[in-house]
């Protein structure tokens, strides 16, 4: 053998051990890329519980919300700080809801999604007549400002007719 095929042999392996430094080096990559994804994954969904456990103890803590509450029905009694203070109180929550739904939230539950998106609703946005009545009269806005899907938008729209009775809707 002479010495220009020891060559081309030993730059042949070289470039094999390379390849396979170099797929290796992918596979950890990817396994690490995995537990971040799931740690983040685990992060959000603590976030979303956190910030949904604000809202429902912000109605205890604010005043204005608990005294909003107390008092008032109806939105059409309400007057226009009211109404602003109970639309910056509610508008978080459709944007979270709607934010929850694009990010694949539930997605690999064992539950049916419908019955998900629609207990959410039922269970903090639309729990009281005030909630219900911004909802009715807000909805169209809440579909073209927040992007509702019509996924969500029917959730919405059967938890809302559940809790009142009342078709709303297309």
């Amino acid at each position: 053998m002479d010495i220009l095929v020891i060559a081309q042999l030993v730059t042949g392996i070289a470039t094999l051990v390379v390849a396979s430094v170099l797929i290796w080096q992918m596979f950890i990559q990817k396994k690490t890329l995995d537990i971040a994804h799931k740690d983040a994954d685990a992060q959000l969904s603590l976030d979303s519980v956190r910030s949904r456990r604000d809202f429902l103890y912000k109605q205890l803590d604010n005043n204005d919300l608990k005294e909003l509450f107390q008092n008032k029905e109806k939105y059409k009694d309400l007057n226009e700080n009211e109404k602003q203070i109970l639309s910056k109180y509610l508008r978080p929550q459709f944007i979270q809801i709607t934010t929850e739904f694009r990010l694949g939230r539930f997605d690999n539950s064992n539950y049916n999604p419908n019955i998900i998106w629609k207990a959410l609703y039922k269970n903090t946005l639309l729990n009281s007549k005030l909630e219900q009545d911004f909802y009715k009269i807000n909805r169209k806005w809440l579909l073209q400002e927040f992007h509702l899907t019509p996924f969500l938008a029917g959730c919405a729209d059967r938890a809302y007719e559940e809790l009142t009775g009342e078709k709303i809707g297309d």
